[in-house]
C-alpha cells in the first residue's frame, strides 16, 4: 500500500531546474490535481555525441561509498529496489525498509549499525 510522501521529489526538481537555469511550468486545477514541467533546450546530435563517458564506467572503482552500510526507508518499493541497486553496485552494505518499525526490527536482527541512513 502506498502511503503519501514527503513532497522530495518535486524539492530536487526544482533546485536541478535552478541550477541548469531551466524554467519549471505549473498548470493546476482544483479537485483534479497539478502538472509540472521543464523546457529544455534541444542539442545537436554532434554535440551529443562529444559528452565524456558516463559516470558509471568511468569511476567505477572509485566510490567513496563502498564497504558503508546504509540504511534505506522508503514506503515505495520501486525507490528502495531503484536505491539498493545502485548502492549495491556502488559496493555497499545495505538494509531496506518500508516503515520505521521494519528498519527498527531488521537492525536489531541483525547486529549492525547503518553509517548512513536515506529517509524518504
Amino acid at each position: 500500500m502506498r502511503r503519501r510522501g514527503l513532497g522530495l521529489g518535486l524539492a530536487i526538481v526544482k533546485r536541478l531546474a535552478k541550477l541548469l537555469q531551466h524554467e519549471i511550468k505549473v498548470t493546476s486545477q482544483f479537485g483534479r490535481g497539478s502538472c509540472f514541467s521543464i523546457t529544455m533546450p534541444m542539442t545537436a546530435r554532434s554535440v551529443a555525441r562529444q559528452l565524456p563517458q558516463p559516470f558509471d564506467s568511468v569511476a567505477s572503482t572509485h566510490y567513496a561509498l563502498s564497504g558503508r552500510h546504509i540504511l534505506i526507508l522508503d514506503d515505495d518499493i520501486s525507490v528502495l529496489e531503484g536505491m539498493q541497486g545502485l548502492l549495491l553496485h556502488w559496493g555497499c552494505l545495505v538494509t531496506t525498509a518500508n516503515s520505521p518499525a521494519e528498519a527498527v526490527d531488521k537492525l536489531a536482527s541483525g547486529g549492525v549499525r547503518p553509517e548512513l541512513s536515506i529517509t524518504a
